[in-house]
């Protein structure tokens, strides 16, 4: 299992169940998060957590092209669309400030936020996927093939 480091930065350090082609990978993940880590430690305020465990950050001070620097430390995976809708306005600066609890919380018909689950065994499968029982329904004949005249 890889290392975790206060909680919620995934370093990936190379462990047994590795493969031995992926130790690079691992090790290209491990120093990007430890360089975020150690960034975040010496220049970010903490504005906040979403109900995922992610932390957001503004820098301290310094801005980029006039504005501050705004950044996400996600617990587990990093998977962008692990970010809810009120977290993902703030980061793009759509909003200057992170929305309330109450601006937060969903409507009656709003479904919970979920992370993209393409590629996943999670992923959604249609009836005849190879990944189900891989056994299309019949064709019903009422499909006319187009051909340029």
């Amino acid at each position: 299992m890889p290392y975790s480091l206060l909680d919620n930065t995934n370093l990936g350090i190379a462990t047994s169940e590795v493969p031995a082609w992926d130790l690079a990978t691992e090790t290209k993940k491990a120093a990007m998060s430890l360089g975020t880590w150690i960034y975040t430690l010496v220049n970010g305020d903490q504005i906040g957590t979403d109900e995922f465990g992610n932390k957001y950050y503004r820098g301290k001070g310094r801005k980029l092209n006039g504005r501050e620097r705004r950044w996400v430390v996600y617990k587990g995976d990093v998977e962008a669309s692990k970010v809810p809708p009120e977290w993902h306005a703030w980061l793009h600066y759509t909003v200057d400030e992170p929305l309330t609890e109450e601006a937060a919380k969903a409507k009656s018909w709003q479904e919970a936020h979920q992370a993209n689950q393409t590629g996943t065994s999670d992923a959604y499968r249609p009836k005849g996927h190879v990944f189900k029982d891989g056994q299309r329904a019949a064709a019903t004949g009422d499909y006319e093939a187009w051909s340029p005249e």
